[in-house]
């Protein structure tokens, strides 16, 4: 059986011995900064976006073709048994 050694003081007690910090706080840091304002995506965020999103739909639609070149979907092609 293993003997487990408990610390003789829980961590959660300061230390009382430590030396207190020689630096001073911070006042530009402790002021609260104003949200940025929110900024528009650029074309490259919406290419992808578009992108990502007609890649979606194309996962969630296997068996449909959806127009996204402009172009006319393939006609779908019978197997001939011969």
């Amino acid at each position: 059986m293993a003997t487990m050694i408990l610390p003789t003081r829980p961590f959660a007690v300061p230390n009382p011995y430590a030396t207190l910090s020689h630096k001073q706080p911070n006042p530009i840091r402790a002021e609260r900064r104003p949200t940025p304002k929110p900024t528009r995506p650029t074309l490259e965020q919406i290419r992808r976006s578009e992108s990502n999103r007609v890649a979606a739909l194309h996962r969630q639609l296997p068996g449909l073709q959806i127009m996204t070149t402009g172009q006319a979907p393939l006609e779908p092609q019978t197997v001939s048994e011969e």
